[in-house]
């Protein structure tokens, strides 16, 4: 399957959408309407310029349908990236995002929750629906954004403290009351945007996971990773190069089903663990049994000693991170260790 970047690019190359004007020039609303709407006292899109979430202000404005919700209409809540979180988007999806209000607005919706919730009602594992409706289908249900609540270390102040995270990203303000909803501030633009899958279907349909979703047919394990929104999985996935890596032995070995089963579930761990949750030895006990340990350095993270290639893709049942090896538990090590 194609990264969901990918499908917009491919999306509008079909259907002929034409570039945004450059962000200094008249586009595509009026200039006058929006600057009555930002400077209405207290609605979402003054607290937004207030709180200096300047750069989703600016989206904003080029995408009638949220400047007009966000001006006006009541019972939302906005998780708006800071303006350094925008800067530091992969390029494909700053110029993804700057070459359609479709796709802006794509992006911004997912930003959007379609209920006004603050800090004391963002409990752990909590889904709300956000404005975001993929465009791949008109018979999908809006996206939904898990909130989660991690205990995690902090190496500054010697003690653990609480995170809380949307799709992910931590919330580093709260709160920031509007008259016709909340605003919460968060440090990372949430990206790749849910494409409506869970975790089963969405290796079935990302070609740089065939290698793990022929495993997981095989080993009959695809309706285990297929829960429902609400028992979320984190599944540590490895890609078609991990298991193009395998020595013969290891091979060997995974022609066993009940092996095999064994090793995949190593890669599961119960709950959505995204990698705000991780930190230098944070470990977890996985689906099979034995404990995940984590490491964090210079060359990023590693589960262990697989690298975490990309973190935090959200699927509608959890979280995928994918890993450039395939995990071995060590109660398998004695079948290993003539290699």
């Amino acid at each position: 399957m194609m990264n969901i970047v990918s499908v917009f690019v491919w999306l509008f190359s079909l259907i002929g959408i034409t570039p945004l004007d450059p962000p200094n020039t008249d586009g595509l609303v009026d200039h006058g309407s929006v600057g009555n709407l930002v400077t209405d006292a207290g609605n979402i899109l003054h607290v937004l310029r207030q709180s200096g979430a300047t750069s989703f202000l600016s989206y904003a404005q080029r995408c009638p349908w949220v400047l007009q919700e966000l001006g006006g209409r009541s019972g939302y809540t906005v998780l708006a990236p800071t303006n350094r979180a925008f800067e530091e988007i992969p390029r494909v999806i700053y110029n993804a995002m700057n070459s359609s209000a479709e796709v802006t607005e794509w992006y911004l919706r997912y930003h959007i929750l379609l209920d006004a919730i603050p800090r004391s009602e963002m409990w752990d594992n909590r889904l709300v629906p956000t404005a975001f409706k993929p465009p791949q289908s008109v018979n999908e249900p809006v996206q939904l954004m898990r909130f989660n609540t991690y205990t995690v270390w902090n190496d500054m102040l010697t003690e653990y403290e609480k995170v809380k995270t949307a799709s992910g990203s931590p919330i580093t303000k709260f709160d920031l009351t509007a008259s016709n909803g909340i605003v919460h501030i968060i440090d990372r633009v949430m990206y790749p945007i849910p494409t409506g899958s869970n975790l089963a279907r969405y290796f079935e349909l990302e070609p740089k996971y065939s290698s793990l979703y022929s495993a997981l047919e095989t080993a009959n394990l695809t309706l285990a990773i297929s829960t429902p929104d609400f028992k979320p999985l984190t599944l540590l996935a490895p890609n078609n190069g991990a298991f193009d890596k395998l020595s013969k032995a290891q091979q060997e070995l995974l022609k066993n089903t009940t092996i095999l089963q064994q090793v995949l579930t190593y890669h599961v761990m119960v709950g959505s663990y995204y990698s705000a949750a991780i930190y230098e030895d944070f470990q977890h006990p996985s689906l099979e049994g034995s404990t995940i340990y984590f490491q964090k350095g210079a060359g990023g993270v590693s589960a262990e000693g697989k690298m975490v290639v990309s973190f935090d893709t959200t699927v509608t049942n959890g979280v995928v991170h994918e890993l450039n090896g395939v995990m071995f538990p060590r109660s398998l090590n004695h079948l290993l260790s003539k290699e």
